[in-house]
């Protein structure tokens, strides 16, 4: 607070702060603009921001939103880089992942962590539609995430209910964007487990 924000973008990003300004003047908001952003311990991240013109105390300000999609990038670019490298980035990501056909909506490819949320295993998933598997509890979700994806080629912080194995219901957060797989459009998912923290939440709220 007080500090100014051009210390929190390094050099590199494709605009300014004031070339910002001066579109929001004009449009009144800016959407999904991608921003190098460096955090407190130094780090380097990518975020995806948004932008509205708003007046506090008679004084005209910028109210910005960012989503964290470094990781995302980072996959992506791993991709393009090499397969060798892709796999070890994706398997070792402690968050759920999976690749699925952007035309069928079947299943590509699992990694380790989405088989051990999901309970199933890699062979039972792999050339599956995500139909043919009672996964989403809200089958509007899954075309909703798939629809979104393929329009704009980016999904971020969808909320979902996912069925395990087990008919266990887990609350998830799925983002997702859209890569070249083996000649193939398909969608990069990921989904960041909320389960506990709405359970948190619920519980404050009861004890409010």
């Amino acid at each position: 607070i007080g500090q100014s924000a051009v210390k929190l973008f390094p050099r590199g990003n494709p605009f300014s702060l004031q070339s910002v300004g001066d579109q929001l003047l004009k449009e009144g908001t800016l959407r999904n603009i991608e921003i190098i952003c460096r955090k407190k311990s130094g780090e380097i991240g990518c975020l995806l921001y948004s932008f509205s013109l708003i007046e506090l105390d008679g004084v005209n300000c910028i109210l910005g939103s960012g989503i964290d999609i470094t990781e995302l990038k980072q996959i992506r670019a791993d991709l393009l880089l090499s397969e060798a490298r892709f796999y070890k980035t994706f398997n070792l990501s402690p968050h759920p992942m999976m690749i699925i056909s952007a035309d069928s909506g079947i299943y590509r490819e699992v990694n380790d962590a989405f088989i051990e949320r999901s309970g199933y295993t890699r062979e039972e998933l792999i050339g599956i539609k995500l139909t043919e598997i009672k996964e989403w509890a809200d089958f509007r979700k899954c075309e909703q995430f798939l629809e979104k994806a393929v329009a704009e080629g980016f999904v971020q912080n969808l909320e979902v209910e996912l069925f395990k194995n087990s008919g266990e219901i887990i609350t998830g957060l799925i983002s997702g964007a859209v890569i070249s797989w083996q000649g193939e459009e398909c969608i990069l998912g990921i989904v960041n487990d909320i389960t506990e923290l709405k359970r948190y939440e619920s519980e404050l709220a009861r004890l409010d």
